[in-house]
């Protein structure tokens, strides 16, 4: 889910988005040792510029190729659960993260929003489409560390334990986008 605002045109065919938005990756769910079950939750706002095109030819108006930065905090919950199958510890971690992509954006022209000289619509620009986009995505480290939970009556065993540490956990990789998209 993202939002952007163009706040500047460079001539009649570059703009400049200012965006913001939030991200959420679907939970990796698995076992460890066969017998315990473990899930990783994942997160993030982020905001960033994309510079895209437009095409202002009467044929060609529908089209915008663009570029996007952005950069932006990802957040994740390790849960490690007892063979029972519930989650006995857990822990967040925190990370920046950097985005850069390309894509194309399709858009219905807004000149379809018109009737007998008439705007269908309350702005000028109103329009909806699609957009395809690749890229890389890299989050720095996040480092998690299980501590137990508390007993049913919520005492922490009386012998001192310091938890485990699961190490960093990184994610970069090729990211596939596809948006719908609404312009007013």
């Amino acid at each position: 889910l993202s939002f952007s605002y163009s706040f500047y045109y460079a001539g009649c065919a570059v703009l400049f988005d200012v965006e913001a938005g939030y991200m959420y990756f679907p939970p990796v769910e698995g076992t460890l040792f066969g017998a315990y079950p473990t899930r990783l939750l994942t997160h993030g706002l982020y905001s960033g510029l994309r510079v895209h095109l437009r095409i202002d030819r009467k044929y060609l108006e529908w089209l915008q190729p663009y570029v996007r930065v952005n950069g932006g905090a990802v957040w994740g919950k390790a849960e490690l659960g007892a063979a029972g199958g519930q989650p006995s510890m857990e822990d967040w971690g925190s990370t920046g993260t950097v985005y850069a992509g390309g894509g194309v954006q399709v858009t219905i022209p807004t000149s379809v929003f018109k009737r007998k000289g008439r705007r269908l619509c309350l702005t000028k620009q109103f329009s909806v489409g699609m957009s395809w986009e690749a890229g890389y995505f890299w989050t720095g480290p996040m480092r998690f560390r299980l501590h137990p939970k508390g007993g049913a009556d919520g005492e922490v065993d009386p012998i001192d334990v310091d938890g485990v540490s699961l190490g960093a956990l990184r994610l970069a990789g090729l990211m596939l986008r596809v948006s719908f998209v609404v312009t007013f």
